[in-house]
C-alpha cells in the first residue's frame, strides 16, 4: 500500500512541475495583450458543424429562441435561400439559410476563429500544417487557393478557406453540398 501511495505522490509532483499546456499560456498572453477574456473570444468558435451555439441543420425557430429578441424569422425575408446576419452574433459572420434551416456559416472577420484557433489573416502554410491529412488545395487563378478541410470518414460537413495564395481572406463551414462553392444561393 505504501508503494502505491508513494507512486501516486511522485506522479502528482511530476505533473505539477510540468509546464502548462500551450493553449493555457497563449490564452494568458491574449488576456494580457487585449484585456479580453478567452471565453469571450472563443464563445463564437467555428467548427464544420456550427458557430458558437448555432448548429448547422438548426431551424430558424430554434435559432430565434437561442439568439433572443435581436433575431427574428423575418430576417430571412421569406425567401427559399437567404444570407442572414444576426446582430447578436459577431460582425463578419453570416448564416446561409435554405428553407428555414441553417446550412452554412460564412466568416469574413479576423475576430472569429475555428475551434483549432485559425481564421482570417492566418497563413496558408499554418492551415496546411494544422489540418495535415485532412486538407485539399484547389487553385483559383494565378495565385489564389481554396483549401477544403474534410473528415476522412465521409462527414457531410466541411470547412473551406479562401486565400490569396499566402493568407486566409475568408472561410465558411457547413454542409458539403452548399459549402464547397462560394456562391450564396445558386
Amino acid at each position: 500500500m505504501k508503494a502505491s501511495a508513494a507512486l501516486a505522490l511522485m506522479l502528482s509532483a511530476v505533473a505539477s512541475c510540468s509546464s502548462p499546456e500551450p493553449h493555457i499560456a497563449d490564452s494568458a498572453r491574449f488576456v494580457l495583450a487585449t484585456g479580453e477574456l478567452p471565453s469571450e473570444r472563443t464563445r463564437w468558435s467555428v467548427s464544420a458543424k456550427g458557430v458558437g451555439v448555432v448548429r448547422i441543420d438548426m431551424s430558424l425557430d430554434s435559432l430565434a429562441s437561442l439568439l433572443g429578441p435581436s433575431f427574428s424569422v423575418a430576417n430571412s425575408s421569406g425567401r427559399v435561400c437567404a444570407s442572414v446576419r444576426p446582430s447578436s452574433m459577431p460582425a463578419g459572420v453570416a448564416l446561409l439559410v435554405v428553407r428555414d434551416t441553417v446550412v452554412r456559416i460564412d466568416v469574413a472577420s479576423a475576430n472569429v476563429l475555428t475551434e483549432e484557433g485559425v481564421g482570417v489573416g492566418d497563413s496558408e502554410v499554418a492551415l496546411l500544417v494544422m489540418y495535415a491529412g485532412f486538407i485539399r488545395v484547389e487553385a483559383h487563378g494565378p495565385s489564389a487557393h481554396t483549401l477544403v478541410v474534410s473528415n476522412p470518414h465521409g462527414s457531410p460537413y466541411i470547412l473551406v478557406f479562401e486565400t490569396d495564395g499566402s493568407s486566409v481572406l475568408r472561410y465558411r463551414a457547413g454542409r458539403r453540398s452548399v459549402t464547397q462553392t462560394a456562391e450564396h444561393c445558386g
